[in-house]
């Protein structure tokens, strides 16, 4: 099930998809050009129309073990890799936004949300 959004073989170009979906051990961010633009909770299923990562930018993940050894680092405008923790911020900085629990995979959304 933890199957990582990749370009299919065909097309070797740049990215174009804009929309993704960002799925986690407890909630789906539904980001347009890497901007957050609805959260869902996993358990219920319901919208959460006050979370903090709305509106802000996903800046980047990061993978660390509970000993402090960096497994897995992905940048701004990268996809994340299973695993890390997302970080979502208005500004970049790591410390002023949103992180999230660890990615389970990343998606495109449904061509109509439920």
């Amino acid at each position: 099930m933890a199957s990582v959004y990749e370009p299919q073989a065909r097309y070797q170009g740049p990215e174009r998809r804009r929309n993704r979906v960002y799925r986690t051990q407890n909630s789906e961010y539904y980001c347009r050009d890497d901007v957050c633009i609805a959260v869902r909770d996993r358990k219920t299923g319901a919208f959460c129309p006050a979370h903090r990562a709305i509106g802000l930018r996903m800046s980047g993940g990061i993978r660390i073990t509970p000993d402090g050894e960096v497994l897995s680092v992905s940048k701004r405008g990268e996809v994340p890799h299973p695993g890390e923790n997302l970080f979502f911020s208005p500004n970049g900085k790591l410390g002023d936004g949103v992180r999230t629990s660890a990615l389970a995979e990343v998606t495109r959304p449904p061509s109509q949300v439920q």
